[in-house]
């Protein structure tokens, strides 16, 4: 690669067909050792595939994953057929969106809404009457989190936890 980008270097400044011919020379021999590297790099992930897989099964997804992605985003979703406008595609979101309502609307429509749902029995004849909660079960609990980890659905760091277990433990047991 050094070599071709020195010939390409001295192509530019000298403008010469003999420089031209050299750089093209080594271009087309570059371009056909990264064509055949991949290539045996793709043969020989494939035959170890099945070791990969069993020995570190997290490997394994990455080489999987990194042949499957493609570039075009995971969110994007992809021209629609319109069943109500002869199949016709429907390129612009406004007109995917629509088509997609219209479909879930069709398969969640209820045909009798009246009709009474089935009873279900009980699957144990346990039941949770009462449950005791000491200061102590919950000061414990707050000491166990980890100060490392993101906030929840109520948006209180366990930073912010840890700092006034003392204080919340006894009004968390009530």
């Amino acid at each position: 690669m050094r070599k071709r980008d020195r010939f390409r270097k001295l192509f530019l400044r000298l403008k010469s067909s003999l420089a031209e011919l050299k750089f093209k020379q080594q271009r087309n021999k570059v371009n056909n050792m990264k064509k055949q590297a991949k290539k045996h790099f793709y043969a020989s992930l494939n035959e170890n595939l099945d070791e990969i897989k069993q020995a570190n099964p997290k490997q394994y997804w990455k080489i999987i994953n990194m042949h499957i992605k493609s570039d075009r985003p995971v969110h994007d979703v992809p021209p629609l057929k319109d069943p109500n406008q002869n199949y016709n595609l429907a390129y612009e979101s406004s007109e995917r969106s629509e088509i997609l309502n219209k479909y879930f609307c069709s398969i969640a429509n209820l045909e009798n809404p009246d009709k009474d749902l089935p009873v279900f029995n009980d699957r144990c004849a346990d039941f949770l009457s009462s449950i005791v909660v000491s200061e102590q079960d919950v000061y414990d609990i707050i000491s166990t989190l980890d100060v490392n980890k993101a906030v929840g659905t109520d948006i209180i760091s366990n930073r912010m936890l840890l700092a006034v277990r003392n204080q919340i433990s006894k009004p968390l047991c009530l």
